[in-house]
């Protein structure tokens, strides 16, 4: 009994230490993973629209029905981060109302930020670095029972290491831990057999992609699909896990919450957006949906014509050979190219010695390439235009996936040549 205590604490102690170190970088770039300049001015313009319905809520503007407000002063666009440090309401100020998106993040930090009195915008940014970390840490010790020991590490490495996740993680705006908090839940019903337990895991699913739609539509088919990864991806790494028809019914019923969580938030962001939710619906349809998609480039402004133009394929290629960050822990973003070329041909070397790790191997690869290239494809438009920040996307599994199985590949090659070596040896006596 005292030992099983002694490891609890202790995986308490370990976990808090996860927590604390993930939190400093996401909040810090405590390791330097993110280029300083990078890290500070990164997505700035989409946070100060956080900023600027907190002001307006605190300053008692009129933000014309929206939560979401960009406020101005003699062309600076970040003018909101100095009213809310000084709250002193001065002429010539400029607010305009953001629609795109029904904006529930700056309900929330307004209501927080009227709580506390908070002046500085780095103290409701702990808010989303604390989450997040919270919830990748959770998925790190999930995975280590649901995968294995070697894809949890990875997995919990890369995230913290990502110089897109670290610039993302305490944006005000994108509150990113809501990108993950799905899949925590998917995965505690993987491992969790009560029927109760999941119908309640369920709902908590669809209350999570209800609430990040509401804070925003982006990524939605990326995190729809991460969220749903574990009941495809799983069963290949525990063959007890096998039960096929079971594992497509959760699949079905993960991506179902999803789907209605995202639908339900679109009929509330309906509602503001036009005279009837059909009405709503409609603008919402016309005005920012096709303009991200497949539009007709005559009904938009200029700026989106290359973008509706594009094909799917030539924006896939971009997010494959165009890196210009570091991947994780500091290496350059060019071994993105050789992982996923070594990972193939790793794949198809297991295949033809008959490895036993050669379908999950695929299966990881495989789907963790569809997760992200799914919003590449179905997000054309916004994917063409948003080469500054969607590379996170690649972090929702496949980074991972690659270096898993490259990892793998070395050690099996390795193995092999050695084996070979003690043959010619042998030939030798």
């Amino acid at each position: 009994m005292l030992h099983f205590l002694n490891m609890n604490i202790k995986n308490i102690i370990f976990l808090l230490a996860l927590t604390l170190f993930a939190t400093s970088c996401f909040q810090k770039n405590f390791m330097n993973f993110s280029n300083q300049v990078f890290f500070y001015d990164f997505q700035r313009d989409s946070e100060s629209l956080v900023v600027g319905a907190i002001v307006s809520d605190k300053l008692g503007l009129d933000k014309k029905g929206a939560n979401l407000v960009k406020i101005s002063k003699d062309n600076n666009f970040y003018y909101g981060y100095d009213l809310l440090a000084n709250e002193q309401l001065s002429e010539n100020i400029v607010s305009n109302p953001y629609l795109s998106q029904y904006g529930i993040q700056g309900l929330v930090f307004s209501k927080i930020n009227s709580l506390f009195g908070f002046r500085k915008v780095a103290m409701l940014q702990c808010i989303n670095s604390i989450s997040l970390a919270i919830v990748i840490i959770s998925l790190f010790f999930l995975y280590r029972k649901i995968y294995d020991h070697r894809f949890a590490v990875i997995f919990l490495i890369t995230m913290i290491s990502s110089p897109w996740i670290v610039s993302f993680a305490s944006n005000l705006y994108w509150v990113s831990f809501l990108w993950f908090l799905p899949a925590l839940l998917a995965a505690i019903i993987y491992l969790n057999k009560g029927r109760i337990f999941r119908l309640l895991s369920l709902l908590g699913i669809g209350v999570a992609v209800f609430i990040k739609s509401l804070a925003g539509y982006e990524y939605l088919s990326t995190i729809t699909l991460f969220t749903c990864s574990v009941f495809v991806v799983a069963p290949f790494f525990k063959s007890s896990n096998r039960d096929l028809s079971g594992n497509l019914r959760m699949f079905f019923f993960v991506f179902i919450a999803c789907v209605i969580g995202f639908f339900c938030a679109l009929l509330v962001h309906a509602n503001m957006r036009g005279d009837s939710i059909l009405t709503g619906l409609q603008n919402i349809l016309d005005q920012d949906i096709k303009r991200r998609t497949y539009g007709d480039p005559a009904l938009f402004d200029p700026s989106y014509k290359e973008s509706l133009k594009s094909s799917p394929l030539s924006v896939i290629n971009t997010y494959v050979m165009d890196w210009r960050t570091p991947l994780v822990l500091w290496l350059p973003g060019y071994l993105f190219k050789v992982l996923l070329i070594f990972a193939v041909i790793g794949v198809l070397y297991k295949y033809s010695i008959k490895h036993i790790t050669r379908q999950k191997d695929t299966a990881l690869l495989v789907f963790f390439f569809i997760v992200p290239v799914s919003w590449f494809v179905l997000a054309k438009g916004h994917s063409y235009q948003h080469t500054h920040m969607n590379y996170v996307l690649w972090y929702f599994g496949f980074v991972q996936a690659l270096i898993y199985v490259s990892f793998n590949t070395t050690i099996i090659l390795c193995l092999d040549f050695f084996k070979w070596a003690k043959t010619i040896d042998a030939k030798d006596f």
